[in-house]
């Protein structure tokens, strides 16, 4: 995290800019509050078994589990394409620690599979931790048949996410997993959300106005709104009072992404999807 005050001090700054820029936005009325109950209509995720189980069955490998592809598994165009983004972006992140949920290599190892996930599991998609199909170099990430025909920055806010819970059962395996269940759900929307918002200006303005205007607006776009919607709802904290305990193993840059982390932990913890899923109720 020290590089971000070095040579990528002008990610630290992109960053901080772009978090009071959303701020702002509350005191010009452009987003309304929100009901938490309503927060996801359609659910992402991950489906797991105990971890007890998972952690003894890695007992018998003794190498480190990870993804060591230096080819991408073949996946229809519309999910490479996404996977594609998704790589680009991180290779370039991977220089910036804190931006990234997972390692660029990672989307080498990926399949997807698309079934009809919404009906039989009212989801748009999910991983499943230990799932029998899961090999060395092959994780699936099952989505919905639906996203056949979506664009390739929805596509990949998914992937991000259920990606992210790839690497969390990639920490799990390798004894590295110290992540709640509803925490691994936060580093999943903080990542999906992080990624909508470090893209190209046209990219990040189609994605502003499919937001503010489109009445079906697709599952995922609706995630980065009601993401927005929250956190301009909440009580306005200043940079200087923010970050006034910051220090060269806590800088600015973590404690405004811890910020925003615990305000998206308080969007999940008030679902009762995600209070079901991690046994809260």
């Amino acid at each position: 995290m020290d590089k971000i005050f070095g040579k990528h001090q002008k990610n630290k700054v992109l960053r901080i800019t772009l978090f009071f820029g959303i701020i702002l936005i509350v005191a010009i009325g452009a987003f309304r509050f929100f009901n938490l109950k309503n927060f996801i209509g359609d659910k992402i995720g991950s489906f797991s078994k105990k971890s007890s189980e998972i952690q003894n069955t890695n007992t018998e490998k003794s190498k480190t589990a990870s993804c060591t592809r230096t080819t991408r598994l073949e996946n229809k165009p519309q999910y490479d394409r996404a996977l594609s983004l998704i790589a680009e972006r991180y290779e370039v992140w991977e220089k910036s620690p804190g931006l990234n949920t997972f390692p660029s290599q990672l989307t080498n190892c990926i399949k997807i599979v698309e079934s009809d996930v919404r009906a039989s599991q009212k989801v748009e998609g999910y991983f499943e931790f230990n799932g029998e199909e899961i090999k060395d170099n092959y994780f699936p990430i099952y989505v919905d048949k639906d996203y056949s025909y979506s664009d390739d920055i929805v596509n990949a806010l998914l992937l991000v996410h259920e990606i992210t819970h790839v690497r969390q059962y990639l920490d799990l395996l390798n004894g590295k997993d110290n992540l709640s269940c509803i925490d691994k759900e936060v580093e999943a929307f903080f990542g999906e959300w992080e990624f909508s918002r470090f893209q190209g200006d046209e990219t990040n303005k189609s994605i502003d106005l499919r937001i503010k205007y489109d009445e079906d607006l697709n599952p995922q776009l609706q995630i980065i709104k009601s993401i927005n919607n929250y956190i301009v709802s909440q009580k306005f904290v200043g940079l200087v009072e923010l970050c006034k305990d910051e220090s060269s193993n806590n800088p600015c840059s973590k404690i405004i992404d811890d910020h925003q982390k615990q305000m998206i932990k308080e969007i999940v913890v008030s679902d009762d999807y995600y209070q079901k899923q991690c046994e809260l109720q």
